[in-house]
């Protein structure tokens, strides 16, 4: 047993003695002279490390496939492997003192050993192994990728590396729906529940479109839900009365419309601890209707989102909900009767909407740019194929 694991030993000091020849024979003297003081790229990072010198950010580099230039903080030995180069991404190419800057490819392969001849995938990194081996494991989840998505506001210590975050948000023209934050995992794919539509109209603030609520406390009526502002605080929101098993309020275009999705803003006074949240937010239901909610029940109408929070956990006081359904009215509605007022003797559903947006199109369109339909009023919202049944159905309502 003594002697195998003497054995192990002086092979593993005749690898690492190996390791140090592959850097010997590599040429450095003309990268070292082709190194850029002063100058960072900005927010392009696959992932970053501590106590390196800055050979060891290159090797890194070099044996994670995607990796195109390095940048290295001397003074904190600090390394950033970045997917790009500041060819490539000239705008993020800017001066930042105590940082030098390294395109990957003014460095000789072979300083990353047995990795110089791997063939790892793109969002693989090499790992060298004894005897001139190496292994590949997953570095990066890549760039983040669909429809409408921007890079524009990723922050400067985000990386697409493993249990790394980007921040990702919609383009100009485009509504956001989710949050922005993506996490990498650990097999190579993003965390996120984020998607982008291109903007519809916001229904809500069309002239004819009347807010209705199933109560009024104090001054806060139902329009003041509708009127641009989307402060958060009491004198801002639309607010039901006390005392009521069932609280609502109501959108109501005037007549059908396409309903794309719905951004609701609900009170919130701040963060600190006494004040006053999203409580009276749990368990609310949006539904969309041909019918007023005067007039209809919940089992009458069609359901787009259902909140499930219990106390004391808390929703998020705005929320952008997906509604595709073609409907006159948009219905918030509440039966949940939130604790944290009690000790003020208020009780009762009640309902704290400072803004609510409905975006969505006029029926006669389809697409998301709203084309109009070509020889009908009712045509697929994708397609733009004409729908008699679709038509038929809407004019008997």
């Amino acid at each position: 047993m003594i002697k195998l694991f003497l054995r192990y030993n002086i092979l593993q000091f005749i690898w690492t003695i190996l390791l140090s020849i592959h850097a010997c024979r590599a040429d450095l003297r003309s990268s070292y002279s082709q190194l850029h003081y002063g100058q960072k790229l900005e927010r392009r990072m696959i992932t970053s490390y501590d106590g390196y010198s800055i050979l060891d950010c290159v090797e890194d580099c070099l044996r994670t496939t995607r990796c195109r230039s390095i940048n290295y903080y001397q003074g904190a030995h600090f390394c950033q492997t970045n997917f790009e180069k500041r060819t490539t991404v000239p705008g993020l190419y800017i001066v930042k003192p105590g940082w030098i800057y390294s395109d990957i490819e003014d460095w000789d392969k072979e300083i990353a050993g047995a990795c110089s001849r791997s063939n790892c995938r793109i969002n693989e990194k090499c790992i060298p192994q004894p005897f001139d081996q190496f292994t590949c494991v997953i570095s990066d989840c890549g760039e983040p990728r669909g429809e409408g998505f921007s890079m524009e506001h990723v922050r400067e210590w985000d990386a697409i590396g493993i249990t790394r975050g980007m921040h990702i948000t919609c383009a100009a023209k485009y509504n956001q729906l989710g949050s922005e934050l993506f996490v990498c995992r650990s097999n190579g794919t993003w965390r996120t529940d984020l998607s982008c539509h291109k903007n519809y109209e916001n229904l809500s603030r069309r002239n004819k479109t009347v807010l209705t609520q199933s109560s009024t406390y104090r001054f806060n009526i139902a329009s003041i839900a509708n009127d641009g502002d989307v402060q958060t605080t009491e004198p801002k929101c639309a607010i039901t009365a006390l005392n009521h098993t069932k609280a609502w309020l109501q959108v109501d275009f005037g007549q059908p419309y396409i309903i794309h999705n719905v951004k609701i803003y609900h009170r919130r006074e701040g963060d600190g601890p006494s004040a006053w949240k999203q409580y009276q937010f749990r368990q609310f239901y949006l539904d969309a209707s041909n019918f007023s909610a005067t007039q209809t029940t919940t089992s009458q109408r069609t359901r787009c989102y259902t909140d499930n929070t219990t106390a004391p956990d808390l929703p998020t006081n705005i929320i952008d909900i997906p509604c595709k359904q073609t409907a006159r009215y948009v219905i918030v509605e509440t039966t949940y009767d939130a604790p944290e007022d009690d000790y003020l003797d208020e009780h009762g559903a009640i309902l704290e909407i400072c803004e609510i947006k409905v975006y969505g199109c006029e029926v006669d369109t389809y697409g998301v740019d709203c084309m109009p339909c070509i020889g009908c009023q009712y045509c697929d919202k994708s397609s733009g194929v004409c729908d008699a049944c679709e038509e038929m159905l809407m004019l008997s309502r």
